[in-house]
């Protein structure tokens, strides 16, 4: 009998485990309150932004810098007001997000099933070690854009998460929120695909999930029930 249960996982941190969408559109919603800002949304500036983001990324630079240059475009492009004391406050915030209610938790019970974990994270090693200090979310290994020098969906992240684990795609899933910057090049990797859908986010109906939760706790009650099968077929880890 095959092994079903895999033997390490690659998580998408931001928008899967850390609240992104979250933390971001309540950075705008003080940030237009200072600036008696009436006529926009946070929800649709957030949404604008991510979109100017996702292009952004195609070449690298260092993901404060980055989140910088959004925000100043962002401005530029909605005219509202700003000054240097917005743009760092925007850079910094992402490491003071709050994880997600379900992720440490579900997390810690991945791991105590034998199954490594891995952070696949399109930020700067500083952001993501600083939010899982203050979260309390403990990973076996962590791979960056800044260590690879490329952000999600291209490939070398994904190829030094594998290299890290010690693992092959097939041997792996890959569980992420962000459907086109994480399912779609798992997909084309071999991974087994774990999309968390967190909200109304909508995919391309030509490239699907293998898998999809709600959220964390549900996919570890899955996990934990393919580790009972392969117990009662005999396979030993």
């Amino acid at each position: 009998m095959k092994r079903l249960l895999p033997k390490a996982i690659s998580f998408d941190i931001y928008g899967t485990i850390i609240d992104w969408d979250g933390g971001t559109i309540d950075w705008y919603r003080r940030f237009f309150e200072k600036y008696h800002i009436t006529n926009l949304s946070p929800v649709e500036i957030e949404s604008a932004w991510e979109k100017l983001q996702f292009e952004y990324i195609r070449n690298y630079r260092p993901f404060r810098q980055v989140l910088k240059d959004t925000f100043i475009k962002t401005a530029w492009y909605y005219g509202f007001p700003y000054d240097e004391s917005d743009v760092e406050s925007f850079a910094s915030e992402m490491e003071k997000m709050k994880a997600f209610p379900d992720a440490k938790k579900a997390i810690d019970d991945i791991r105590a099933m034998g199954i490594k974990t891995c952070a696949l994270s399109n930020v700067d090693n500083d952001i993501i070690s600083e939010s899982f200090r203050h979260e309390g979310i403990v990973m076996d290994a962590i791979v960056t854009a800044e260590d690879v020098k490329c952000y999600k969906p291209h490939y070398p992240g994904f190829l030094k998460s594998q290299e890290v684990m010690g693992c092959t795609a097939d041997e792996m899933h890959h569980a992420a929120f962000g459907f086109k910057y994480d399912a779609v090049p798992g997909n084309a990797l071999g991974y087994t695909t774990v999309w968390i859908k967190r909200s109304d986010m909508q995919r391309d109906a030509i490239d699907k999930e293998d898998l999809m939760f709600g959220d964390l706790i549900s996919y570890s009650i899955y996990l934990r029930g393919l580790k009972a099968i392969d117990e009662e077929n005999g396979i030993v880890y």
